[in-house]
C-alpha cells in the first residue's frame, strides 16, 4: 500500500528512492552472510547477518522512504572486507587479481559517496596490520603461506584504489587542498600511505 501511495504521487523515480534503502540493506546482510559461511559456517553466518540488519545505524539509514548516501556505507565496507578475505586466501593469481581489483572498486566507490569513510578504512587498515601478529600464533602450513603473500596483496589493493579514488578528488571542489570532509588529494596520500606500509612490510 505504501509503495503505492508513493507512486500515484510521484511517479517512478519516488518509488525507486523510497524501496532502494531497504534493498541496499537486505544484499548487505546476504553479501555478510555469504562472505562469512565458508569460514565459519551457515548458523554463525546467518547470527552476523541478522546482528547487522538489527544494527541501529543499518536499521537507520535503510528504513524504506528514507533516501541517504550512507546507506551505501554498511554494503560497501562489507564488500571491501570480503573481497580482502578472498584476496588474500586465493590460490590462483587470476583469484587474487579479481578480488584485489574488487575490493579497490569498494574503496573508490565509497570514498565517492562519503569521503569520511577514510575513518572505516584506517580501523580496517590496523587491523590488517595487527593480523600477522596474531596469525604468527597458528602453526599451519596453509596459515603461513597467506601471510607470506598478504603484504603484497594488500598494498596491491590500496594502491589500486589510489588509483581509482583518482577521478572523484579530480572532480571535486577542494582537490586543490588537503581537507576530510571532501574528496582531496589528502584522501589520495592516505591511500598510498597504507598501500606503501603494506607493500614495505
Amino acid at each position: 500500500a505504501g509503495a503505492s501511495t508513493v507512486l500515484a504521487e510521484g511517479g517512478t523515480m519516488e518509488l525507486i528512492a523510497s524501496v532502494l534503502p531497504a534493498v541496499v540493506g537486505a544484499l548487505t546482510s546476504a553479501l555478510v552472510f555469504v562472505a562469512l559461511r565458508r569460514h565459519l559456517g551457515r548458523v554463525l553466518a546467518l547470527v552476523a547477518a541478522l546482528l547487522v540488519s538489527c544494527s541501529p545505524a543499518q536499521l537507520t539509514y535503510t528504513a524504506a522512504g528514507r533516501f541517504d548516501h550512507h546507506m551505501l556505507e554498511a554494503l560497501l565496507v562489507v564488500w571491501l572486507l570480503a573481497s580482502v578475505a578472498a584476496a588474500v586466501g586465493a590460490r590462483s593469481a587470476a583469484g587474487r587479481f579479481v578480488a584485489v581489483a574488487s575490493g579497490a572498486l569498494s574503496m573508490g566507490i565509497a570514498l565517492a559517496v562519503w569521503p569520511g569513510v577514510l575513518l572505516h578504512l584506517a580501523f580496517i587498515a590496523s587491523a590488517l596490520w595487527l593480523a600477522p601478529l596474531l596469525a604468527s600464533f597458528v602453526k599451519a602450513s596453509c596459515a603461513q603461506e597467506i601471510l607470506e603473500r598478504s603484504p603484497l596483496v594488500l598494498g596491491a589493493m590500496f594502491a589500486l584504489a589510489t588509483l581509482l579514488a583518482m577521478p572523484s578528488v579530480l572532480a571535486s571542489p577542494w582537490r586543490g587542498e588537503l581537507v576530510f570532509f571532501a574528496p582531496s588529494p589528502f584522501h589520495l596520500c592516505a591511500l598510498a600511505a597504507v598501500a606503501l606500509s603494506f607493500l614495505l612490510a
